[in-house]
């Protein structure tokens, strides 16, 4: 039932655990123990998997690279160069023609 006014309570949310990889914290990513040992990944609180623990590490460390190297990086860890030579600053996609432009392709 929808609340007319006030606040609305939405929870409690399940105990999360944070993630490290090879030491190193995974921004954004964190799971929760489930009954036999299995984990539920979240990303960014909103989209979640449940995997067995040898998926998720592999999970994990594809997740881990694939964040630092959008954010600029080589690689998630230890061995991470700040400069990406590959880096690209994508802020916004948009056509080159509009299907209103004259001879468009």
């Amino acid at each position: 039932m929808k609340a007319e006014k006030g606040i609305e309570l939405i929870g409690p949310i399940p105990e999360q655990y944070e993630i490290s990889f090879n030491g190193y914290i995974v921004p954004r990513l964190t799971a929760k123990k489930l009954i036999g040992g299995d984990l539920e990944l979240f990303l960014d609180r909103r989209f979640s998997i449940e995997l067995t623990q040898a998926e998720a590490a592999q999970v994990v460390w594809f997740v881990a690279n694939a964040m630092a190297v959008v954010a600029g990086y080589s690689s998630h860890g230890e061995h991470s160069q700040p400069l990406n030579p590959y880096r690209v600053g994508c802020v916004a996609l948009r056509p080159e023609h509009s299907p209103d432009d004259e001879g468009a392709p």
